[in-house]
């Protein structure tokens, strides 16, 4: 799912400036003021995929350390590190912000094209 809105974040960007430059009369007027807009959009995705990258690392990490006999005792179950825990929360609410600041990086330069466009 994660990577899905990932690539969707992606492709949106790239379509975008690809449609823009297309066109003589975009590109010239248009795509100067919005280009910044989706530079930073597709950065911010680039960072959201990273940041979900190490999440998945650290819950893999986390996970090197069950042991099968925590289903029957309690005894087994193992002593989670603190800071890889702090690690993915940090990771998780990151991930979720840079995309959703991905996201609005489109509803900006939409209203910057509405803005400069000529009645």
């Amino acid at each position: 799912m994660r990577r899905w809105l990932i690539a969707s974040l992606l492709h949106v960007r790239g379509a975008a400036i690809a449609f823009l430059t297309q066109n003589e009369r975009l590109a010239s007027t248009v795509l100067p003021s919005v280009f910044w807009w989706h530079v930073a959009g597709l950065l911010l995705a680039f960072l959201c995929g990273f940041l979900v990258w190490a999440n998945w690392s650290f819950h893999a990490a986390i996970c090197e350390a069950v042991n099968p006999g925590m289903i029957y005792d309690d005894e087994h179950w193992p002593k989670f590190d603190d800071g890889t825990k702090r690690w993915i929360t940090r990771t998780h609410w990151t991930g979720i912000a840079s995309g959703l600041l991905s996201a609005i990086c489109i509803l900006g330069s939409a209203v910057q094209t509405y803005c400069i466009m000529p009645a």
